[in-house]
């Protein structure tokens, strides 16, 4: 008999754990993590609780102060499948087709299909297929496409992955392509878009595509250096709900931030735009790329981000592409260093719990990962073989740069074609099936592997 079966159980899954092949300690920390955890009062507003439950969504989860995952039946995901990727036929149409391929009732369909409805948001249900266990099979699109719009910059910072320039580059996007792509986008129920560069802000028609972005009922993310953003501009950005501005911030001090980011003045202009961020109440973030030239000042960017009402702080790592490459010899970290490295951040993660979320992503470390590792150490690593964790690119997320061209992510440059030739569904699945079959731990007898799947690639 098919059954059209829909599943809800509890939360369990984050695409942020470390290796814990390497992090070996891991457990001592759960106590510490749980007792805080439990004591906290997290309000509506609250940045720790937004993280917490709208981060993590998508994925088969729903939101919420417990949020859920569900699991769908292998004829539940065909049906969706057939519903949610004709879009030349209307609803009635569409159970027609669902109860002949699996020759059940349009009674049971319509059932079905108002059950899930219901249940589960359409942005929150993008599903994929597991590369850790062929057993799981999931709906196959995207929940995130990171676009470089433009590959022109006002700085010189000597990390660029983009190598970016001030020099405006041929063949970038025009405002009617970006405007055609994010209706696409929206078509097929991209979750979240994020717009990275270069500088967003170098665009001169920046606000009429975080308009058109957020009026599709897509959420916005932008990272920016935060040079750009005058009193007017953060008025504007003030009007949009479903927004959120990552402003970088790689020191404490003009010597620090200045030299890295390669033209003096743009630490003061940072913190005016930190400012205006907060008098606007702009739901904001600060990102930090780690390195020897900044290590030694972890405190006080973390006060600074606090200061401003920032929701979350992110360290990252120098990337080993573009200019990056060279600076990631000069500034980078040894492995060794790293292990030391991990420990201090897991250290400020607890620590700074109830005041803003921390985390590191190349290090597979955020607040959400001891919710995680303890669920499991209670439940038993061998409850759960349906989790998706470790790298996501080209699993769940889609990268494109300012002309087209489709890529894992921004620090994998690797081309898949382009998507104003290819299409969307085409160039999606070119890249997906090469992660799938390439984006696969390398440790070898690790227990835990089909559980974190390793960390991000490039490290």
């Amino acid at each position: 008999m098919i059954i059209l079966k829909l599943e809800i159980k509890p939360l369990l899954c984050s695409y942020y754990l470390p290796c814990l092949s390497e992090f070996k300690n891991w457990k001592k920390y759960l106590d510490i993590f749980k007792s805080k955890y439990d004591k906290m009062h997290i309000s509506e507003s609250d940045g720790v609780k937004n993280e917490f439950t709208l981060r993590y969504d998508g994925f088969g989860f729903l939101k919420g102060e417990n949020p859920l995952q569900f699991r769908l039946s292998k004829e539940a995901v065909r049906a969706l499948n057939i519903y949610y990727q004709n879009f030349e036929f209307n609803r009635e149409e569409k159970i027609k087709i669902i109860a002949k391929e699996e020759e059940i009732s349009e009674y049971q369909v319509d059932a079905f299909l108002r059950l899930f409805e219901k249940y589960v948001p359409k942005s929150d249900f993008r599903y994929i297929e597991s590369p850790f266990n062929s057993q799981i099979k999931y709906l196959n699109l995207p929940l995130t496409i990171q676009w470089e719009i433009t590959g022109t910059c006002n700085l010189k910072c000597v990390h660029c992955y983009a190598d970016a320039t001030e020099k405006t580059l041929l063949g970038e996007l025009t405002s009617k392509q970006i405007f055609h792509w994010i209706d696409q986008f929206s078509k097929y129920g991209i979750q979240s878009i994020h717009l990275l560069g270069g500088e967003p802000f170098m665009r001169k028609d920046i606000l009429g595509i975080i308009e058109k972005i957020t009026q599709k009922d897509i959420f916005c993310y932008i990272s920016t250096n935060g040079t750009l953003i005058d009193v007017d501009i953060a008025k504007k950005l003030s009007n949009y709900e479903k927004l959120a501005i990552d402003v970088s911030l790689d020191g404490t001090c003009s010597k620090t931030h200045d030299s890295f980011r390669g033209v003096e003045g743009t630490y003061d202009k940072v913190l005016k735009t930190l400012k205006l961020m907060k008098k606007n109440e702009i739901l904001m973030n600060v990102t930090c790329v780690l390195g020897r030239h900044n290590i030694s000042e972890i405190d006080e960017l973390i006060d600074v981000a606090i200061h401003n009402n920032a929701k979350r702080i992110q360290f990252l790592t120098l990337s080993s592409t573009g200019r990056g490459a060279i600076a990631s010899k000069k500034l980078g970290f040894q492995d060794r260093k790293k292990s030391i490295i991990r420990e201090e951040l897991v250290k400020y993660i607890l620590n700074y719990l109830d005041k803003i979320y921390i985390d590191a992503p190349f290090l597979g470390l955020s607040p959400y990962t001891f919710r995680l590792l303890e669920i499991l150490n209670f439940q038993g690593f061998d409850q759960y073989y349906d989790m998706l964790l470790g790298c996501n690119a080209g699993l769940t997320k889609m990268g494109i740069t300012h002309t087209g061209k489709i890529i894992l992510c921004p620090q994998v440059r690797k081309g898949f074609g382009n998507i104003e030739k290819l299409g969307f569904l085409e160039g999606w699945k070119s890249l997906n099936r090469y992660a799938k079959q390439n984006l696969i731990c390398k440790v070898e007898n690790c227990e835990y592997k089909k559980f974190c799947g390793g960390k991000c690639r490039i490290k």
